[in-house]
């Protein structure tokens, strides 16, 4: 479904379920930008360039990112950057962090955020 999307609403809420946006974390997989809110873990996901983010309850935020997005251009040039960088979010890229901040064998070369 998000391969077909020009782009994808994530909102959050200020719920403990919603710190990590795993829509939005699959949207970019599949090259589809996202507008998401700040509240919660979005920003580590939707970064400057791959998406956009409004605040939690601003409709003008919200409306000015939709037309933002309504560019084709700007939603391809977006959701390849969002592609990109979901790499970093893969089981082995996390795990090679993970491996890197502990100090053990297998994180050589983790790229951090």
């Amino acid at each position: 479904m998000q391969r077909g999307a020009s782009v994808s609403w994530s909102p959050s809420g200020n719920t403990p379920a919603r710190n990590w946006p795993r829509p939005a974390r699959r949207n970019a997989a599949a090259g589809t930008p996202s507008i998401a809110t700040t509240v919660g873990g979005a920003a580590t996901i939707v970064a400057e360039g791959t998406g956009l983010l409004v605040p939690p309850g601003d409709g003008p935020a919200l409306l000015a990112a939709m037309r933002t997005l309504a560019d084709p251009e700007v939603a391809r040039r977006m959701g390849e950057a969002a592609r990109e960088r979901s790499r970093l979010f893969t089981w082995d890229e996390v795990g090679a962090r993970l491996l890197a901040a502990l100090g053990l064998p297998g994180g050589e070369g983790a790229e951090f955020l």
